[in-house]
C-alpha cells in the first residue's frame, strides 16, 4: 500500500510531500515524560487528543454511513460517506490526533466531500469557535473547494469570508497570520491544503489541526493541465 511521506527539505523551511511508500515509526510522544518538582508527569500521546469526544465523533461516523439528509440544517454533512472515508476520518481523530498528511482520495471533489465530514465533526465539538482555512495556490481551486462544500454543508456565499466560517487562501502566509489570531483569541483553526500542493510551510505544523492531502504525481500533472 502507498501513502505519503513528509520529509524536510534542504531549506529547512517548509515540509516536501512527496508520494512514497510510508513509513510509520512509533510517536516519541507515546513514551515522552517530563520530571518537574520531582514529579514524573506523563504527557498525553496525540492518539489521545480526542479520546474525550470519541462518542461523538463516533456517532457522526455511524450517521455519516446512512441515507444521506439533503435538507439538514447548515455545516451539518448533506451527504453519505462510504467505509474507506469513515477509515481515513478515524485514523485522522484516533491515530494521528488531528494533524497529518494522508493520500489523496484520487479528485478534489471526494477531498472536499471528506473533508465536508470533519467540518461537520468539529463543528459538532467546537461550535462558533471554530473556523476552517483551505489553502490551493490558484483561484480556481478554490472556487471548486467552495461549490463542494456550500453543497454537502448547505452553506451560501456570506460562509465563505475572513470573519465566517471557512476561509480560503492562495498563499500560505495568509494562513499561518490568520491562525495566529485565531488562537490569540481562544479559537480553533483547522488548516486543510488541497492535494495540489507539493509542500507545507514549516509554522503550520505548530497547530494543533491539520490536514495535508497529498495528490498522485499523476493528479497533479492534470490538475495543471486544466489550469
Amino acid at each position: 500500500m502507498t501513502g505519503a511521506l513528509l520529509h524536510l527539505s534542504q531549506t529547512v523551511e517548509k515540509l516536501e510531500l512527496v508520494s512514497q511508500p510510508i513509513m510509520v515509526k512509533p510517536s516519541p510522544l507515546d513514551e515522552t515524560q517530563i520530571k518537574a518538582k520531582n514529579e514524573i508527569i506523563h504527557v498525553p500521546a496525540l492518539s489521545d487528543t480526542f479520546k474525550p469526544d470519541e462518542k461523538i465523533i463516533r456517532k457522526c461516523f455511524s450517521l455519516f454511513c446512512k441515507q444521506p439528509d439533503f435538507y439538514a440544517e447548515p455545516w451539518k454533512l448533506r451527504r453519505s460517506l462510504d467505509k474507506e472515508d469513515i477509515e481515513i476520518l478515524d485514523d485522522w481523530f484516533f491515530n494521528m490526533g488531528g494533524r497529518g498528511a494522508l493520500e489523496s482520495r484520487g479528485s478534489r471533489q471526494k477531498n472536499a466531500l471528506l473533508s465536508a465530514g470533519l467540518i461537520s465533526i468539529l463543528g459538532e465539538l467546537y461550535g462558533d469557535q471554530f473556523q476552517t482555512l483551505i489553502l490551493a495556490s490558484e483561484p480556481e481551486r478554490l472556487g471548486e473547494w467552495r461549490r463542494i462544500l456550500q453543497d454537502c454543508l448547505g452553506l451560501n456565499r456570506d460562509d465563505f469570508g475572513p470573519n465566517s466560517g471557512i476561509v480560503l487562501f492562495e498563499r500560505p502566509e495568509g494562513v499561518i497570520e490568520k491562525a495566529d489570531r485565531l488562537e490569540a483569541e481562544n479559537e480553533v483553526p483547522l488548516i486543510i491544503i488541497d492535494g495540489s500542493e507539493t509542500n507545507i510551510e514549516i509554522p503550520i505544523l505548530q497547530f494543533p489541526l491539520w490536514l495535508a492531502f497529498v495528490g498522485s504525481d499523476e493528479e497533479i500533472y492534470d490538475d495543471f493541465e486544466m489550469n
